[in-house]
């Protein structure tokens, strides 16, 4: 199955690793340098932080999404189900 993150990204429910709350993880120093690295390597490429609410880690990529994490996680689950 393919979990929708906004846009015109999907990706395999398989494929996805975690789902994070972008507010969440912007509080604590070591994830903002994760962020800040995974932006220079080009990971995620830069993110407009008032328009990205989650970050959703693959396999092998990672994606700035619009879509909160919970509505992500709701949606996933019901694939998975």
């Amino acid at each position: 199955m393919y979990l929708h993150l906004g846009g015109d990204m999907v990706v395999k429910t398989s494929d996805v690793v975690a789902i994070l709350n972008l507010e969440n993880i912007s509080t604590s120093q070591s994830s903002r340098e994760y962020l800040k690295s995974l932006e220079n390597r080009s990971g995620i490429g830069s993110f407009d932080p008032e328009e990205t609410k989650s970050i959703v880690l693959t396999r092998e990529n990672v994606f700035a999404s619009p879509i909160s994490s919970l509505t992500l996680m709701k949606r996933a689950s019901t694939l998975i189900d």
